[in-house]
């Protein structure tokens, strides 16, 4: 990330970091258990990425959501 334009806007570097921890922390979830990969193939189960903001409660889905 740093040899990209994000060097030099601190904002849009930790707003890119965060997302790629919740991300990796997804992938984590999704591939570092067989219990919850067997249970996200044959049972549904969604492992979804998500990021809080604290100032305003609002919550961002935007790793895993299906299609509407």
């Amino acid at each position: 990330m740093l040899a990209t334009d994000l060097k030099r806007d601190f904002e849009a570097l930790a707003r890119q970091a965060v997302r790629a921890n919740v991300r990796i922390s997804v992938d984590h979830l999704r591939h570092g258990s067989e219990v919850l990969e067997e249970l996200v193939e044959k049972d549904g189960l969604l492992i979804v990425g998500a990021e809080y903001a604290l100032e305003s409660g609002a919550v961002d889905f935007f790793d895993g959501m299906p299609a509407e």
